[in-house]
């Protein structure tokens, strides 16, 4: 969501007390990780508030933004799915499992060596990430 740091503040608060609701609700441990996921979306969204109030750039916030997005959500989405899965089922999903660490390995280490810069263009916000392409 883009619109404002104002916006982004208050749907990221409410993702976030989904997210509260959800863990409260979780009737096992290993729905915690996936009933998390409102939780670590409404921290996105609320360190993109920080974004805009920093008028963009490549600030500390513009980097927590990518590493939520990018490696962070690459890995959260398919272990959360794994751990609340039935064990019959966690042998097929293992698959994303290591498909997300994969990912995530290539974005974190692509964060670590490139930048990241966030533009404001109107009411949105613009990432750009300069990731390495192969030559083919």
């Amino acid at each position: 969501m883009c619109w404002s740091a104002k916006a982004d503040l208050v749907a990221g608060a409410a993702v976030a007390a989904v997210g509260v609701a959800c863990v409260a609700r979780a009737r096992r441990r290993t729905d915690l990780p996936l009933a998390a996921l409102p939780l670590l979306l409404g921290a996105h969204q609320i360190v993109e508030s920080a974004v805009w109030d920093a008028d963009g750039g490549s600030g500390p916030a513009t980097l927590a933004w990518a590493v939520i997005a990018m490696p962070l959500l690459a890995v959260w989405v398919p272990v959360g799915a794994w751990c609340a899965a039935s064990r019959r089922a966690r042998t097929r999903l293992s698959v994303f499992v290591v498909i997300g660490v994969a990912t995530a390995a290539a974005l974190g280490h692509a964060l670590a060596t490139h930048s990241v810069t966030a533009e404001i263009r109107g009411h949105t916000l613009g990432y750009v990430v300069r990731l390495p392409t192969p030559n083919w």
